[in-house]
C-alpha cells in the first residue's frame, strides 16, 4: 500500500535537514522518459527550508 500527497499537503522534515541533503535526494528522483534526474535536467530553481521543517 502506498501513500500520496496532494500539491496542498506538506511533508514535515526533521529541523537539521539541510538544502544540501534535499539535494542529494532529489538527484535519485529521475525524468520517466530519460535516464537523467531531475537536478542535473534544470528542473529544480531552488531549495528553501523553513524554520518548521518545511
Amino acid at each position: 500500500m502506498t501513500t500520496e500527497t496532494t500539491s496542498k499537503e506538506r511533508v514535515a522534515m526533521p529541523a537539521d535537514v539541510t538544502v544540501e541533503e534535499v539535494e542529494l535526494a532529489l538527484k535519485d528522483v529521475f525524468d520517466p522518459e530519460i535516464p537523467v534526474n531531475i537536478v542535473d535536467l534544470g528542473l529544480i530553481y531552488g531549495i528553501e527550508i523553513d524554520d518548521g521543517g518545511h
